[in-house]
């Protein structure tokens, strides 16, 4: 009851602060960079099948160094024919441009204009740097992808952070509220990006990010527990989403999370104030 009520009241402030500050998604993005999309609603995709390769997309990208650079791959989605195509359009005398700090902005922005607009269908994302093209993401299908680029790299990543293998979910609870499924994967891969960009073996007290429509991620950590990281965060969104799609339940959910087999810190996913669950 006590951890409860210390997360209960830790969301609850950070939702008072976010709600009098912004939910933009694009707070903290230098002017410098800029993204131009292009869509061509002839060309129909699957939405699921984007969202989930958008959310595989994030959780490989934040895998690496925010400052890395990065070549030509295909993000393939993991449910269907979609996928997501980055390009740099860099040459063997110029290398890229494109950062993993430049695709977390582009992804967000690209995902994000896609929920707004509901225009699920081929579009490209022109990624620029003080006017510069650096790169472009393109979703469609995968063979008209594969065939518009053979130089995509196959960059395969897997957990590699001792925290990716440490830890685990449990005493899962649904609230009763429903949140629209879409808002909580727009939210999973902004907290993924936040996680890469604080660095994931940041300590942090707790971790928590606003998407739009005051649907919230929060982290934090068992009182009296010590050593949450941004990379916690970052492992516990993408195990909890898949959990909800496993389930296909899409609402208010808190979760435990556990490192080594040891109650460690308390998520939440949730839309508006903090309800009165009890794990």
């Amino acid at each position: 009851m006590t951890s409860f009520l210390y997360f209960r009241d830790q969301v609850a402030y950070e939702n008072r602060r976010s709600q009098a500050n912004t939910s933009d998604l694009n707070a903290g993005i230098p002017p410098a960079f800029k993204v131009e999309i292009t869509s061509n609603t002839n060309l129909p995709i699957n939405p699921e099948d984007i969202w989930r390769a958008g959310i595989d997309m994030m959780f490989r990208v934040t895998d690496f160094a925010i400052t890395d650079t990065w070549l030509d791959i295909i993000f393939p989605s993991p449910t269907g024919n979609s996928a997501i195509l980055l390009e740099t359009g860099s040459t063997g005398k110029e290398p890229s441009r494109l950062t993993s700090q430049h695709v977390i902005w582009g992804l967000n922005h690209l995902m994000l204009s896609m929920l707004v607009s509901k225009k699920y269908c081929q579009t490209a994302a022109v990624l620029k740097w003080e006017g510069v093209r650096i790169g472009i993401l393109q979703t469609a299908t995968r063979q008209r992808l594969e065939s518009a680029s053979d130089s995509a790299s196959d960059r395969t990543t897997e957990l590699s952070h001792f925290f990716d293998k440490d830890v685990s979910i449990r005493g899962v609870v649904y609230g009763q509220t429903p949140i629209e499924k879409y808002l909580i994967y727009l939210t999973a891969i902004k907290a993924m990006g936040e996680a890469a960009q604080k660095g994931l073996d940041t300590p942090v007290p707790a971790m928590f990010t606003t998407g739009i429509q005051l649907v919230s991620w929060s982290l934090i950590h068992q009182a009296g527990s010590r050593g949450l990281k941004a990379g916690h965060s970052r492992i516990t969104v993408y195990t909890t989403l898949a959990k909800m799609v496993g389930d296909n339940k899409f609402s208010e959910i808190y979760i435990v999370l556990d490192v080594l087999g040891e109650k460690f810190a308390i998520g939440r996913f949730g839309q508006g104030s903090s309800s009165a669950a009890i794990l």
